[in-house]
C-alpha cells in the first residue's frame, strides 16, 4: 500500500481506528471484531448527532440574531412613530388663532396616522337676527353716540377684577375658618345647536360640498307622547350624560348610522368632543374606517388612543386661543385706532391737501385755485366728495391692518354678534349677494382685501332705501363696548363701525348732491328747493347761506324719495320738451315737404308748357309770309 492510501486512511479512518482499538483492547471482548465494528457504527451515529447540534446551534444563533435585529428595527419604527404622533399632538395643542386651522390640523394627522378619514362638525348656533327698522325708527336716523371716557382709578387703591364687588367693611376677618365652597360645575345647553360639518380629511371634501348639516328632528305636539325620534349619533355625545365618546366597531349592526351616499358599508365608525378646559364643547370630531377611504377594520386602542391626545391637543389649542385674545386690551386697540382714523380724517382736508375740509366747506386754497369768474362747487358736491374721500381712508386703514384684522374675524367658529351684523351691513350696502353674508361661514370666507376694495368702491348714488334699510338693521342691536370686545387684536369692529356710519353718510351726500344738481333742471316745481336746502342740518354764514353740512340725524329714505320725485318730474319736463321738439321736427318736416313737392310741381308745369310754344312759332311765322 503505498504512502497516498495510507494517507487517505489514516485522514479519513485513522482517528476513528485508533479510538475503536484502543477501546477494544481496553475492553478485550470474546469477539474483538464484532465490539470493534459495533463500536464503529456507534461512532459515526455519534459524530451525525454532534454535527446536527453544531449545526442547530449555529441556527439557533443565528435565529436569535435575526429575531434581535427584526426588532431592532421593528422597535426603531415604533419610536419613530410614537415621536411621529407625538409631534402631530404637539404640533395641533401649538395652533392659536382659527378654530378651523386646529381642526384642518387634527384631520390631516389622523389622515396620515390612521386607517381611516375623519370630518369635524361645528356646533353651531342661530345666526344673530337683525333688529326690525319700524316706522318710528324711519322718523329719526340713528346717530353713533361718542365713546365715553374711562374713568381713572383713585391713586393708591386696587381696583376690583371684573365681576367683583368691593368688600364690605368688616369682611375678610378671620379668613381661613371656613374652607371656600367649591364652585358648582357649569351646565351648558346644547338643545339648541346643530352640527354642521366645516373641516374634513382629504378624499371626503365633498361633504363640505353638499354643505352637510345635522339638526335634531322636529317633534310636533302630536308626536311628543309618542317615543323620540332618533337623532345623529353625534348628538348622545352632547345629550348623555354617560356618553362622552361613541364607538361602533360595525356600522352594519347600527340602525341609526346613515350613509353619505345612501349605501350600506363595512366599518367602524368613533366619535368625540372637542372640548374646552371648561368642559364646553366646541366641535365634534367623526372618524370612521369605512371603505373605500378606509380599510373596512374596527379601529384599535392605540389609534383610538391616538384620536383622544389629538382631541385634547386641540382643545388645549382654543384654550390658548382664548387666553390669547383674553389678553389683549381691546379698548386700547379700539381707542388706538379710533385715534388713527380721526388723525386721517380729522377736519383736514379730504383730498388733495386744503381742498375740502371736514364740513365740506370750499378752502381757500381751492378758491384761489379756480379761474376767475368760474362757478365754486356747490356746498353739496364738496359734501358728498369730502365724505366719499373720508369713506376710503378708513377702507385704507382697515386694509394696513388686515392680517389682524382677518386673525380678529378667523378666530370665531360661530359668528360674534355685533361685528358680524356691521360686517353684514357694509356687505348689503356694497352689493353682495345675500347667500355671501347670510351666515357667518360665508363671512369668514368672504372678507379679506377684496371685500374692502369692493366696499371702497360703493357706487353710493346707486344704493336703495330697501339696501339701507337692511344695512341698517344688521345694526340696530349693536352695542359699542362688544364691539369693542369682540376683536381686541385690531380693533376690527370699532373701525368697520366707523366706516360704516362714514359710507352711509357719503350715501345721503350723493342723494344731496343729485338734488342740487336737479334742482338746477326746470322740473315746474315738483319740490320747494329752498325749503329743501332750509331743512339741511348744518353751519350758515350770515345771509343764511349753507357752509357745511351735518348729514348724521337726516332721514335717507325721506331724501332718495325727494331725489326721485324731482327726478321724475325733470325726466317728465325733459320727456314733454323732447316730444314737443319731435313735434316741432315733424312739422318743419312736413312744411319742408310740402315746399318742395310744390317745387317740384311747378317745375314740372314749366317743363311741359315750354314744347306748346315752340310748336306755335312757325305757324305764326307762316301766316306773316
Amino acid at each position: 500500500m503505498g504512502d497516498s492510501e495510507a494517507d487517505y486512511l489514516r485522514e479519513t479512518v485513522g482517528e476513528a481506528l485508533a479510538k475503536g482499538c484502543l477501546k477494544t483492547a481496553l475492553a478485550a471482548p470474546s469477539d474483538p471484531v464484532e465490539y470493534l465494528g459495533t463500536w464503529l457504527l456507534k461512532f459515526v451515529e455519534n459524530a451525525k448527532i454532534k454535527e446536527k447540534f453544531a449545526k442547530d446551534k449555529a441556527a439557533e444563533k443565528e435565529a436569535k440574531l435575526h429575531e434581535a435585529a427584526v426588532k431592532a428595527r421593528a422597535e426603531e419604527e415604533a419610536a419613530k412613530e410614537a415621536a411621529k404622533k407625538d409631534e402631530a399632538v404637539a404640533g395641533v395643542s401649538k395652533v392659536v388663532g382659527d378654530p378651523y386651522q386646529i381642526w384642518s390640523n387634527v384631520a390631516s394627522n389622523l389622515k396620515e396616522l390612521t386607517p381611516g378619514c375623519c370630518y369635524i362638525a361645528n356646533l353651531s348656533r342661530t345666526e344673530p337676527a337683525d333688529g326690525e327698522i319700524t316706522d318710528d325708527d324711519l322718523e329719526v336716523e340713528e346717530v353713533e353716540p361718542e365713546e365715553p371716557e374711562e374713568p381713572e382709578e383713585p391713586a393708591g387703591e386696587e381696583p376690583a377684577a371684573e365681576g367683583e364687588e368691593p368688600a364690605a367693611e368688616g369682611e375678610g376677618e378671620g379668613e381661613g375658618e371656613e374652607e371656600e365652597a367649591e364652585p358648582e360645575p357649569i351646565v351648558y345647553d346644547y338643545s339648541a345647536v346643530s352640527l354642521d360639518f366645516v373641516v374634513t380629511s382629504k378624499d371626503m371634501e365633498y361633504i363640505l360640498e353638499q354643505g352637510l348639516s345635522f339638526t335634531r328632528p322636529v317633534v310636533s305636539e302630536e308626536e311628543e307622547a309618542e317615543e323620540p325620534k332618533p337623532s345623529a349619533l353625534a348628538f348622545d355625545i352632547l345629550d348623555k350624560e354617560d356618553a362622552d365618546e361613541v364607538d361602533i366597531p360595525n356600522v352594519l349592526y347600527e340602525p341609526r348610522v346613515k350613509y353619505f351616499d345612501e349605501f350600506p358599508k363595512v366599518g367602524a365608525f368613533f366619535a368625540l368632543p372637542i372640548k374646552t378646559k371648561t368642559g364646553e364643547v366646541k366641535a365634534i370630531l367623526c372618524t370612521d374606517t369605512l371603505a373605500p377611504t378606509g380599510n373596512g377594520k374596527p379601529l384599535s386602542e392605540d389609534t383610538k388612543a391616538l384620536i383622544r391626545k389629538l382631541v385634547d391637543a386641540a382643545g388645549a389649542a382654543l384654550d390658548s386661543t382664548e387666553e390669547y385674545f383674553s389678553g389683549c386690551d381691546a379698548k386700547a386697540t379700539a381707542k388706538a385706532i379710533k385715534e388713527e382714523i380721526n388723525l386721517a380724517l380729522g377736519n383736514k382736508p379730504a383730498g388733495e391737501a386744503g381742498e375740502i375740509d371736514a364740513s365740506g366747506e370750499v378752502s381757500a386754497e381751492l378758491a384761489a385755485e379756480v379761474e376767475e369768474g368760474a362757478v365754486l362747487p356747490t356746498i353739496a358736491i364738496t359734501t358728498a366728495k369730502n365724505h366719499a374721500t373720508r369713506q376710503k381712508k378708513i377702507c385704507e386703514i382697515i386694509s394696513a391692518k388686515l392680517d389682524k384684522a382677518v386673525e380678529d374675524v378667523k378666530r370665531y367658529a360661530n359668528a360674534p354678534t355685533q361685528t358680524f351684523g356691521v360686517l353684514k351691513a357694509l356687505m348689503i350696502l356694497a352689493g353682495y349677494e345675500e347667500d355671501e353674508y347670510s351666515t357667518w361661514r360665508a363671512m369668514r370666507k368672504a372678507f379679506g382685501k377684496d371685500l374692502l376694495d369692493k366696499v371702497s368702491g360703493i357706487d353710493f348714488g346707486s344704493v336703495t332705501v330697501d339696501a339701507y334699510t337692511a344695512a341698517r338693521a344688521c345694526t340696530k342691536l349693536s352695542s359699542r363696548e362688544d364691539l369693542i370686545a369682540e376683536t381686541p387684536v385690531s380693533g376690527l369692529g370699532l373701525a368697520a363701525k366707523m366706516l360704516l356710519e362714514e359710507t352711509k353718510l357719503a350715501i345721503k351726500a350723493k342723494i344731496v348732491e343729485k338734488i342740487y344738481d336737479l334742482a338746477t333742471c326746470p322740473h315746474e316745481d315738483a319740490i320747494n328747493f329752498e325749503e329743501f336746502v332750509a331743512g339741511i342740518p348744518g353751519t350758515r354764514d350770515e345771509a343764511g347761506q349753507l357752509t357745511s353740512m351735518r348729514l348724521g340725524g337726516t332721514q335717507f329714505k325721506d331724501m332718495k324719495q325727494l331725489c326721485d320725485t324731482l327726478a321724475e318730474a325733470v325726466a317728465a319736463v325733459e320727456k314733454a320738451a323732447a316730444e314737443q321738439a319731435k313735434a316741432e321736427a315733424e312739422a318743419a318736416a312736413a312744411v319742408a315737404a310740402a315746399e318742395a313737392k310744390a317745387a317740384e310741381e311747378a317745375a314740372a308745369a314749366a317743363e311741359g308748357d315750354a314744347p306748346a310754344e315752340e310748336g306755335e312759332a312757325p305757324a305764326e311765322e307762316a301766316a306773316a309770309e
